[in-house]
């Protein structure tokens, strides 16, 4: 796996990580009732964000197209995420800090999709001595 990759994988893992971190912790708070830090908080979001971490782990160095269409797809769900911070209703979030936390969370996630997508699709310079 080359260096470019292996960042890629580690930017995704972290993005992953982040969205398991809010979606369960707001659950929780949600259940004890407690203002949860964003709308909509979701255990299945946070399985489906642990199942995308698997994936990303066993595609970047075996399937690096599959990678790609997985970033694609954590992508387009990320920046959906960024646009609804600001156009959605205020009130669902229990702070504007908090909105936009969640927000500095998918903005972190539509950047890493991007660096993955030029991991597996730009050029590679390894191997090019000077």
């Amino acid at each position: 796996m080359t260096d470019r990759m292996s960042s890629a994988l580690c930017f995704q893992t972290i993005y992953a990580g982040l969205v398991i971190v809010w979606q369960v912790s707001g659950y929780l708070l949600a259940r004890v009732d407690l203002p949860s830090p964003g709308p909509n908080p979701s255990l299945p979001i946070a399985a489906i964000a642990l199942l995308c971490a698997i994936a990303f782990r066993f595609s970047a160095a075996r399937v690096p197209i599959l990678f790609a269409l997985l970033s694609l797809v954590t992508g387009y769900a990320a920046a959906s995420s960024v646009q609804n911070a600001f156009v959605a209703d205020p009130s669902l979030w229990p702070a504007d800090g908090a909105r936009y936390a969640g927000a500095a969370i998918n903005v972190w996630g539509v950047g890493a999709a991007l660096f993955s997508l030029f991991a597996v699709f730009a050029p590679s310079t390894e191997g090019e001595g000077a």
